[in-house]
């Protein structure tokens, strides 16, 4: 029989969403030292070396890919079992990792996260940037919640639950004497080839990416 602790399937479903084994281990508030000897316990229970170290991180062994559907849905029955216990906020200590783009960062979260703290002060929270495995990482566990625009992204897979949250309107500053002012005065109906006719210039922000906890 295995000796293992639901940690240590934490752990194996934490370094498969992230390939890495140092940001696993931040995810789940372990030291680097601590995540190391719970993979060494891993591997030797399952006589493998379960992740291979390629140019872009970790990857699983065929191993791993066998076992990872048996862990997820152990890890969905634990949480299950947990949520069937009395929750008091106050008492809850966790880390939420949200993926967020970055004028959520500035418009949503701040007072989210007031209002989460004022209930649950020990609840941290972690902001990671959006990136391409942001779905692939939702489902494994490497993140709570995503905001994301949903304007020239995929559809949202069937099997997560969105919610649009609000529209975001863009705006034109032209000259008043401009063409285009005359005929938008006039009653016609501006297209996006009517501006490409003319110079202009887009302004657009900066990429932040916050990270560390809140």
């Amino acid at each position: 029989m295995l000796d293992l602790k639901i940690n240590h399937l934490q752990l194996l479903a934490q370094i498969v969403s992230t390939g890495s084994l140092t940001e696993a281990a931040q995810n789940l508030g372990l030291s680097a030292a601590a995540a190391s000897r719970m993979l060494k316990k891993l591997q030797t229970e399952m006589n493998d070396p379960l992740f291979i170290r390629v140019w872009r991180g970790l990857t699983p062994t065929d191993t791993t890919t066998m076992m990872l559907p048996v862990v997820r849905e152990l890890l969905d029955q634990m949480e299950r079992l947990e949520y069937q216990k009395s929750f008091t906020p106050a008492k809850l200590s966790a880390t939420i990792t949200i993926g967020a783009a970055d004028n959520s960062v500035i418009s949503i979260l701040p007072p989210v996260v007031r209002a989460i703290r004022e209930q649950a002060p020990k609840v941290s929270f972690r902001i990671l940037p959006l990136e391409s495995r942001q779905f692939q990482k939702l489902a494994d566990g490497g993140m709570d919640f995503l905001l994301y625009p949903t304007q020239n992204l995929p559809d949202l897979p069937t099997h997560f639950f969105g919610l649009n949250l609000f529209r975001i309107e863009r705006s034109v500053l032209m000259n008043r004497a401009h063409p285009l002012i005359k005929a938008y005065a006039a009653g016609q109906t501006l297209k996006a080839e009517d501006f490409r006719k003319y110079p202009r210039l887009s302004c657009k922000a900066s990429r932040f990416k916050p990270r560390g906890n809140l």
